[in-house]
């Protein structure tokens, strides 16, 4: 883990390349935080890398993403700007986050399963009212796909229904666990979108 972050060089970067953007370095160590949350092996030690590395004042998206990813809540309030900024602070402030999450004054970021775990229903009522005009929908109907429950099935029906072009995606996920869209898809036969459930159980018979 700690040979990754020196592999980043971030504590080589000069004090000049902190005043501009840096994406790709940016989504590198946000995604670390992920992994950070998972691991315990060298949790402490890459932790210690990154606060060695962070600097008040600095404001690129490389900082921000320091700052989410180590200062929890305290780091969300300073430096957050969308719904994924927010996933780091649960382990620290749960029930603000997630009401963060929840919260329609909160712009958007791209929907992402990772978030449906931290925000609950609350944020898939949120992505419901986006679903017509996600501009991706074949990756929203991936990440809809993975998630469990009868909310979230109710969200992939209602994409299956409104957008042609998920169709071909949503039915390649029926393998993958034929039995769970089997029970989840008679359940919702009879509701709103009883149309797409009675396909959807139909290719998965097939």
């Amino acid at each position: 883990m700690t040979e990754y972050l020196r592999a980043c060089a971030l504590s080589e970067l000069p004090e000049e390349a902190w005043r501009a953007d840096r994406p790709a370095l940016a989504a590198a160590v946000f995604e670390l935080g992920f992994v950070l949350r998972r691991c315990r092996a060298g949790r402490d030690a890459a932790r210690g890398e990154l606060a060695r590395v962070h600097r008040d004042g600095r404001t690129n998206d490389v900082a921000r993403a320091l700052d989410l990813v180590l200062h929890g809540r305290a780091g969300a309030e300073r430096s957050a700007r969308s719904e994924l900024d927010y996933a780091h602070a649960t382990d620290d402030d749960a029930v603000w986050a997630r009401a963060r999450l929840a919260d329609p004054s909160t712009p958007s970021s791209p929907i992402d399963a990772s978030l449906a775990a931290l925000g609950g229903d609350a944020l898939l009522d949120k992505w419901e009212g986006r679903l017509a005009t996600a501009p991706d929908p074949r990756w929203v109907a991936t990440q809809l796909c993975v998630l469990g429950g009868d909310r979230a099935l109710s969200l992939v029906l209602r994409l299956y229904a409104a957008r042609s072009d998920t169709r071909d995606t949503v039915k390649g996920k029926l393998p993958e666990n034929a039995a769970a869209w089997r029970e989840g898809l008679e359940r919702l036969a009879g509701g709103p979108y009883g149309a797409a459930a009675r396909e959807l159980l139909a290719a998965v018979e097939a």
